[in-house]
């Protein structure tokens, strides 16, 4: 199973990175194409700003996975880690169940949308709409990852190094 978890850690870095990578240099040949040569690759400015999405949504899943999200910080490290418990449960329950409801309402959204096709590109809406539930997907499996490996180590508290609180 550490393997499987691995390997899902080895794909999310390399999406995160072809995407950035695919962005800069888009950014920059359409930088230099547009002030050089007064001309631009036409929809680049739509993929570009539809990739820009799919890395924060999956940047959102490297910092649960990484724990640095942010999660009721404020109120709960104000109390001691033995009330902690008492709360720490059930928001991390509340969470997987949002983001399931979110990828049940992006799916549904991203399949109605499937005939749509976007301004410039002329694809599919439902390769945008997709990547967002892809996204929602990854984050649902590294918050359940991360809470199954709390449980079994007994740390049922939030993390009060990690942040300034």
């Amino acid at each position: 199973m550490k393997h499987l978890i691995s390997i899902i850690h080895k794909l999310e870095n390399i999406l995160l990175v072809l995407c950035l990578i695919y962005i800069i240099v888009m950014v920059l040949v359409g930088v230099v194409l547009r002030y050089s040569f007064s001309t631009s690759i036409m929809g680049s400015d739509e993929l570009i700003g539809y990739l820009v999405v799919f890395l924060g949504m999956m940047g959102s899943a490297a910092t649960i996975r990484d724990n640095e999200n942010i999660c009721l910080d404020t109120i709960v490290l104000k109390m001691s880690p033995q009330k902690q418990k008492y709360l720490y449960v059930p928001v991390q329950i509340l969470i997987i169940c949002i983001l399931t409801f979110y990828i049940f309402c992006s799916a549904k959204f991203t399949i109605g949308n499937m005939d749509v096709k976007s301004p410039m590109n002329r694809i599919s809406m439902g390769i945008p709409y997709g990547s967002m539930t892809i996204s929602l997907i990854f984050m649902l499996f590294e918050q359940i990852v991360f809470f199954v490996t709390r449980i079994k180590s007994h740390n049922l508290c939030w993390d009060s190094q990690n942040h300034s609180g």
